[in-house]
C-alpha cells in the first residue's frame, strides 16, 4: 500500500527520523507509539503529505486516497455543520455541487446543451453516491454527539473540541484507502470513544494512528509501531503485546551486551599484559583494535535511557466520617434540570467515576459540588471532617500565567518549601531548570502536570477531578492512576480514558442522555453487566454512543419507580447474583466447558508458535523481497485474527464458567 524509503527528518540537532524504511500492509491497523517529542506527529504529517522529509520518499499508488485528521479545526468552515462535514468527501461533494450549479444555470438560462450536461453530471453524481452524502454526514455527526438541531448551525458557534469532532466526521465520511489519525479520542466522551472504536474496527482500509489511550491501543491495533531515536520498529499486536515483546528483546540485547563487554575486557587485558613484550606487541595491538570494535558494537545494544522510577505520593490527611457525600434529591442544571434528582451516598474510600455522554451533565454535577453552580432543587451534604481538593478540566484557566512552575507549586501551600516543591515536580517529570519555565509557555500536558502538583500540595481527604488525564502522556496517566489507587481518601472524577477509569474506580456513577442517574459497584465491565441485569441504559454501548435514539422509552421505566438512583451498589450486586444464579448449570456442563477451554488453549499455543516461526522467517528476508514479505505478513495477519477469535472464545467460556455456581 504505502512504503517509506530512507525517510530522514531533523529539527536542529534533534533527529526524529533516521533513514526509516517501512511497508504498510493493506487492512492493517497500526498504533504508533513513542515518547513525547519522538516525532510521531511529524511522521504522520509526512505520510499524509502535510509535512516533508529532509530526505527519502513516501511511495504510494497513484489512486491511493489518504485522509489525515488535523490537530486544529478548519479556521474558515462552510456555513453549516452539515455542509462542512460533507466537504470532507471531496469527490462526492464536488459532484453534488456541480449538479446544483448546473440546475441553477438552467433555471435562469435554459439550453439543450446545458440540459445534456446536467443529465451527465446528475448520472455521475448518482453513481458516485453524492445524493447520499448529506444523510451519511448527518449520521456520522449524530454518532459523534451532535444533536439534530446543531447540524444546521454555523461551526464557528461551537467550541474547539466540538469542531474537532466535525473534522473527525469529515475524514471518516470520505472512507479513504489510508486513514491517518493523530489523537482521535481527544475531546470525546466514553460512549463516543466506544462508537469510534467499533467504526474503526470495521474500516477495511489501512489505519495509522497515534493515541495515549492504552485501552484503544490494545483493542484496536493489529500492529504496534515504536518510534525511538529516529528508528521505527514493528511489533505484532496491541500495546501490551508490544511491551512484552520489547521486554524480551531488551533481555536478549542485555545478554549480548554482557557477552561483548566480557570479550572486549579479555582482549584489553591481553593487550595490557603483553603489549610491552616485543614478540607479542603486534598481537596486542591487534587485540586492542578488535576490542575497540567490540566496544563500538556493544554501544548498539546499549540500554535505552530509562525514565526515572518515580511515583506520586498523595499526602495523607485526617480521615473523614464514613459518609463523605449525601445526595438528597439534588437537581443539577441551569434553567432546567439536566437529569433526575439524585438520591444516594458516597462513602469513605470510594473512588467514583462519573460517566455519560457529552452534555449529559457530568461537569455540571462537579461544578455544583464545588459551589460554582447553585442546585436547582434538593441538596447535597458533606460528611464530618471532609476536606475537598478540586482539579479543573482546563488548568490553563485557573493557573497564574505570570508565575513559574516552581512558584506556582510553592504558593499553593504554606508548608511547601523549595526542596519539597522540587521533589514533587521531579516526580511529575519537571527537572533541573525546567521548574523555572513560565506557566504561559507550557504545553497542555505540562500545564496539567503543574495543576496536579498544585492540587497534591493540599492535605484533602476528598478529591474531585474533572478530566485529570487530558493532555497527559501514557506514563503520566499510569503514574497518576497508581497514586490515586493508593490514596486512602475518597475520589469523585470524570475521565474519558477507559484504562484509567478501570484501574482507579471502585464505583461508577452513570448519567444518561434521557436524564437517568445510577451508581454501581465495580469498574466499567461490572457496570455493563449490571446494566444488562437491571435494564438501566448502558451509556457505553456502541449502538447508543452519540445518539439519543431509543432512550426516551426509559422514561416510562422511571415513572414506574425504576429510577437509576434506586440502583444502589447493594441492589446492583443482588441483581448480578440473581442473573448468575439463573445461569447455574450441572457438573457435566462445567466439565464440558473446561474441556473446551483446554482445547482452545492448545489451539492458541499452536497458532502463536506458527506466528513466531513466520515472524522469524520474515526477519531473515531481504528488504527488497516485497512479495514474499507481504505473503508472510498476510499469513501472520490471518493467524492473528484466528488468535483473536480464539482468545475471545476463551474469555467468554471462562466468564461463563465463573458464572456457574459450584455444586461441589
Amino acid at each position: 500500500m504505502i512504503r517509506l524509503v530512507s525517510l530522514s527528518k531533523s529539527f536542529g540537532d534533534k533527529v526524529v527520523l533516521s533513514g526509516v524504511d517501512f511497508h504498510f500492509g493493506v487492512g492493517e491497523r497500526y498504533g504508533l507509539v513513542g515518547a513525547n517529542g519522538a516525532g510521531k506527529t511529524t511522521l504522520l504529517g509526512i505520510i499524509s503529505g502535510y509535512d516533508s522529509a529532509d530526505s527519502g520518499e513516501v511511495i504510494a499508488p497513484r489512486d491511493c486516497a489518504i485522509s489525515h485528521l488535523p490537530q486544529v479545526p478548519n479556521p474558515k468552515p462552510l456555513p453549516t455543520v452539515t455542509l462542512e462535514c460533507m466537504s470532507g468527501d471531496v469527490v462526492r461533494y464536488a459532484a453534488l455541487q456541480r449538479v446544483n450549479e448546473l440546475a441553477t444555470c438552467m433555471a435562469s438560462d435554459y439550453s439543450e446543451s446545458l440540459q445534456h450536461e446536467f443529465e451527465a453530471a446528475e448520472t455521475a453524481c448518482r453513481h458516485a453516491g453524492g445524493y447520499a452524502l448529506e444523510s451519511r454526514s448527518r449520521g456520522y455527526l449524530t454518532s459523534l454527539g451532535f444533536k439534530s438541531a446543531d447540524l444546521d448551525r454555523p461551526p464557528l458557534e461551537f467550541s474547539g473540541g466540538w469542531r474537532m469532532r466535525i473534522e473527525l466526521a469529515k475524514v471518516l465520511l470520505r472512507e479513504p484507502d489510508v486513514l491517518v489519525l493523530d489523537e482521535p479520542t481527544n475531546h470525546l466522551d466514553l460512549p463516543t470513544i466506544a462508537w469510534l472504536e467499533a467504526r474503526l474496527k470495521s474500516y477495511s482500509g489501512t489505519l495509522i494512528y497515534v493515541s495515549h489511550d492504552r485501552s484503544l491501543l490494545n483493542r484496536l491495533s493489529t500492529r504496534t509501531l515504536h518510534l525511538k531515536n529516529g528508528r521505527l520498529k514493528e511489533y505484532l499486536g496491541g500495546f501490551d503485546s508490544f511491551l512484552e515483546q520489547m521486554e524480551e528483546h531488551q533481555a536478549m540485547e542485555s545478554k549480548e551486551r554482557e557477552r561483548l563487554a566480557s570479550h572486549a575486557k579479555r582482549l584489553e587485558d591481553f593487550a595490557e599484559r603483553f603489549g610491552a613484550k616485543a614478540t607479542l606487541a603486534s598481537r596486542a595491538k591487534s587485540k586492542l583494535k578488535m576490542a575497540a570494535k567490540l566496544r563500538a558494537l556493544e554501544e548498539q545494544f546499549a540500554p535505552d535511557e530509562q525514565e526515572r522510577d518515580v511515583r506520586i505520593k498523595i499526602p495523607e490527611s485526617a480521615p473523614s466520617g464514613r459518609v463523605v457525600l449525601r445526595f438528597d434529591g439534588l437537581l443539577v442544571g441551569y434553567q432546567a434540570p439536566l437529569f433526575e434528582p439524585i438520591e444516594c451516598v458516597i462513602e469513605r474510600g470510594w473512588r467514583v467515576a462519573v460517566i455519560g455522554p457529552n452534555g449529559a451533565g457530568k461537569s455540571s454535577l462537579i461544578r455544583t459540588l464545588i459551589g460554582e453552580i447553585a442546585p436547582l432543587g434538593g441538596e447535597f451534604r458533606l460528611g464530618e471532617n471532609v476536606e475537598i481538593s478540586y482539579f479543573a478540566q482546563e488548568q490553563s484557566e485557573v493557573l497564574d500565567h505570570s508565575l513559574t512552575i516552581l512558584e506556582t507549586v510553592m504558593r499553593s501551600s504554606a508548608e511547601m518549601d523549595d526542596k519539597s516543591a522540587r521533589r514533587l515536580l521531579g516526580a511529575l517529570k519537571f527537572s533541573g531548570t525546567e521548574v523555572n519555565k513560565l506557566v504561559k509557555v507550557l504545553s497542555g500536558g505540562e500545564t496539567n502536570r503543574v495543576g496536579l502538583a498544585r492540587m497534591l500540595t493540599g492535605r484533602a481527604n476528598f478529591l474531585i477531578l474533572d478530566e485529570p488525564t487530558n493532555h497527559l502522556d501514557m506514563s503520566s496517566v499510569e503514574m497518576l492512576a497508581a497514586a490515586l489507587t493508593e490514596f486512602s481518601g475518597t475520589l469523585l472524577f470524570v475521565s474519558h480514558n477507559r484504562e484509567f477509569v478501570d484501574e482507579v474506580c471502585t464505583h461508577v456513577l452513570a448519567v444518561t442522555n434521557s436524564g437517568q442517574v445510577g451508581i454501581f459497584h465495580g469498574n466499567l465491565e461490572d457496570y455493563a453487566r449490571s446494566c444488562a441485569n437491571s435494564r438501566f441504559p448502558n451509556v457505553l454501548a456502541t449502538e447508543a454512543a452519540g445518539s439519543t435514539a431509543g432512550l426516551d422509552s426509559n422514561q416510562d421505566e422511571r415513572r414506574n419507580g425504576m429510577s437509576a438512583s434506586s440502583a444502589s451498589p447493594a441492589a446492583s450486586q443482588s441483581l448480578a447474583k440473581q442473573s448468575w444464579a439463573e445461569q447455574k448449570g450441572s457438573r457435566a456442563e462445567r466439565s464440558r466447558i473446561r474441556k473446551e477451554i483446554l482445547r482452545i488453549e492448545k489451539r492458541m499455543q499452536e497458532v502463536e508458535s506458527s506466528r513466531m516461526d513466520l515472524t522469524t522467517q520474515m526477519d531473515t528476508l531481504e528488504a527488497t523481497n516485497y512479495l514474499e514479505i507481504q505473503r508472510i505478513a498476510n499469513t501472520i495477519a490471518g493467524l492473528g485474527k484466528a488468535l483473536e477469535d480464539a482468545e475471545r472464545e476463551w474469555f467468554e467460556l471462562n466468564e461463563r464458567l465463573e458464572g456457574i455456581a459450584s455444586d461441589d
